[in-house]
């Protein structure tokens, strides 16, 4: 019950996040300018497609994230593996216009 036109596309696609975020593809910080997010969850913002890119993402298991990057404002795309080793590390592999694997250390202040 529930939920509006956007959960419904998520879920009928079978994605677990669709978003359009400002910045660079297969950055590791992107401000969203609007994004579905399981629930249907919607924030939006932000004016133009020059540096935006389209994510659409899946989640393989409770550690592995799959997601597929496509520049909005020229022909770049990735495919973006995501593994969560530990809750402040996690290994990303990327593959397309930028082929490369990345260790990333999270420090939270909670």
């Amino acid at each position: 019950p529930g939920g509006g036109m956007t959960e419904q596309l998520s879920r009928s696609l079978g994605f677990d996040e669709l978003s359009i975020g400002q910045g660079e593809l297969g950055g590791a910080t992107r401000r969203a300018t609007s994004r579905v997010v399981g629930d249907g969850t919607i924030v939006s913002g932000g004016d133009g497609v020059g540096g935006q890119v389209l994510m659409l993402g899946k989640r393989l298991s409770s550690d592995l994230f799959l997601s597929f990057e496509q520049s909005l404002g020229g022909a770049e795309s990735l495919v973006k593996l995501t593994y969560q080793l530990t809750r402040q590390v996690s290994v990303v592999a990327r593959s397309g216009t930028d082929n490369s694997a990345d260790i990333y250390y999270t420090i939270s202040f909670e």
